[in-house]
């Protein structure tokens, strides 16, 4: 009975996939890999593959490199990272890595500038270390800078880590951080507020924070409640908490900052919360 039911399964999976489903198709080739049929699962995939489908593009270079066919392979991860899907980044970097392990450097700082091009600002980052490593550093730094605007952590992190080592001040750190943060980038925000701190400006951290925290930012909210805690200003940090309830974070309510009787979290919990972040009565 099992083996009529699989057969029949088998065969409602072959009717969609020749009717053009490479979603099935792939389905499809998983279902004879498990069962043996490997040369089957693989004409499928092509089949796939050469319908457009840039996921199974990439399962079928992975394929075919496994059985050493390198070249075939590669033209299938170039047309997954020219494909345009919604991993085409992934395909990309993919493409780029393996070129540059083929020791065809210039191919791959092409596709690493493609993906810059496009925004990604990971790849931003990435390209300008592959041309400093060229020698290419005006071009690099420009890239760094793009990076940096674009709010990647990894170019920021490295930007502040030079301003530190020639001695830089706290204004080029907040020119660095000050548009990532308002964008809404948390490890910006915490970064720049712990830097104005040392600064000596923790006040104007905390206000710049409560700022960003009135014009919605949550992000903002639950940076300052981090800082109100370390300072150990629990009653402000508890009313910081309880907006974060407000703005409908119900998990916030276990957090250890807030202090809250067990009969009041059963009434928040049960009745919610008002503007200012009050505990609602009984309704």
């Amino acid at each position: 009975m099992g083996s009529a039911r699989a057969d029949e399964a088998e065969q409602l999976l072959l009717h969609a996939a020749n009717a053009g489903d490479t979603v099935v198709m792939e389905r499809l080739a998983a279902r004879l890999d498990a069962s043996g049929r490997a040369q089957e699962a693989e004409q499928w995939l092509r089949q796939a593959a050469e319908a457009g489908d840039t996921t199974v593009m990439s399962q079928l270079a992975e394929r075919l490199d496994a059985k050493g066919m390198h070249q075939e392979a590669e033209q299938w991860v170039t047309r997954a990272a020219e494909g345009g899907g919604p991993f085409e980044h992934f395909e990309i970097v993919r493409l780029a890595l393996r070129l540059e392990e083929a020791g065809r450097r210039d191919e791959a700082l092409g596709w690493w500038r493609r993906s810059a091009e496009k925004g990604d600002s990971s790849s931003m980052f990435t390209l300008s270390g592959r041309l400093s490593q060229a020698g290419r550093h005006d071009e690099a730094e420009i890239w760094r800078r793009r990076a940096c605007q674009a709010g990647d952590f990894l170019a920021l992190h490295a930007a502040i880590t030079g301003i530190d080592q020639h001695g830089g001040d706290i204004e080029e750190i907040e020119q660095l951080l000050r548009g990532p943060a308002e964008a809404g980038d948390i490890w910006s925000m915490r970064e720049l507020a712990d830097r104005l701190s040392q600064a000596g400006r923790g006040a104007e951290a905390d206000q710049w924070l409560t700022a960003m925290a009135d014009e919605g930012n949550l992000n903002a909210l639950h940076v300052l409640a981090a800082r109100l805690r370390q300072a150990n200003r629990l009653a402000e940090a508890e009313q910081v908490w309880r907006r974060i309830i407000e703005s409908g974070n119900y998990l916030a309510i276990h957090n250890p900052i807030v202090q809250i009787q067990q009969a009041d979290l059963s009434n928040l919990q049960r009745y919610g919360i008002e503007p200012g972040g009050t505990t609602a009565s009984p309704w």
